[in-house]
């Protein structure tokens, strides 16, 4: 006799990470218990009919230590946190003697990002206008183009919110702007400019004050985990802070 199970479940932080699923509804029920046993091969189907494969973590997940087939399907699905999944597990169904699983994204929450502007400023010579008084010719002033990085806006406010401006490195309360609000900013553990590459995502951020986002730049911290003000909820990725004390720390020259 096969058991039909369908249940909303809503992605968390750490399964973002780890691309992982756990077999819980929003209100927490979990429906491990119908699934196949640990180790067990899994055939995914999606709502657009495309299928692949993955394995029971344990009893309560499905998925986990970056799976690359539920990895590819939370990024071609554009899944963040609280995108809501539909899951549907039939016990009687078989795919190649596989038990199958199917997901459809029911809740896409990902605001679009805006597409880069290319723009070419002709590089040239400004004329100066006024002479200045301490040297004997001006300097000379050029136009330059400036490109940058597109960050997940959403991301740092997220994460701002959840620490409520305080550092998570010194434990230090957010800048007071006086009017009730409060000042922080967003560190990329594992940079996100060449040559680092780093991603743009929650394993790799922090929630810092100016101070300590200047100093883990220059690398002049060393990032312990057992010192970090970590919530709930906000898994960060080891390789990212190896990636800082290998390569960060104690690495970087001051400009001149």
């Amino acid at each position: 006799m096969s058991n039909r199970i369908k249940f909303r479940h809503k992605v968390s932080e750490s399964e973002l990470v780890e691309y992982y699923l756990n077999l819980n509804d929003l209100k927490g029920k979990r429906y491990g218990q119908y699934f196949p046993e640990r180790g067990s091969t899994l055939i995914v189907i999606d709502r657009k009919n495309r299928t692949f494969t993955t394995k029971m973590h344990n009893k309560s997940q499905i998925g986990h230590g970056g799976h690359a087939g539920l990895r590819k399907w939370f990024q071609e699905n554009k899944i963040v946190i609280g995108s809501q999944i539909l899951v549907t597990y039939d016990s009687g169904l078989r795919e190649k003697g596989n038990p199958v699983v199917r997901l459809s994204v029911i809740q896409p929450r990902e605001e679009k990002q805006p597409k880069p502007i290319s723009i070419t400023v002709p590089k040239k010579v400004v004329s100066p206008t006024l002479k200045a008084s301490d040297i004997s010719e001006p300097p000379l002033r050029v136009s330059s183009a400036t490109y940058r990085i597109l960050r997940d806006t959403n991301l740092a406010r997220q994460i701002k919110e959840l620490y409520k401006c305080v550092c998570q490195v010194c434990h230090a309360a957010g800048l007071d702007l006086g009017d009730g609000r409060f000042y922080a900013e967003m560190h990329h553990i594992r940079p996100l400019g060449t040559p680092h590459n780093g991603p743009d995502s929650v394993g790799n951020v922090l929630c810092v004050c100016p101070n300590c986002h200047v100093l883990l730049d220059y690398g002049a911290i060393k990032l312990e985990v057992s010192k970090l003000l970590i919530q709930p909820g906000h898994v960060l990725g080891r390789k990212f802070i190896d990636y800082h004390n290998k390569t960060i720390f104690g690495h970087i020259e001051l400009p001149d």
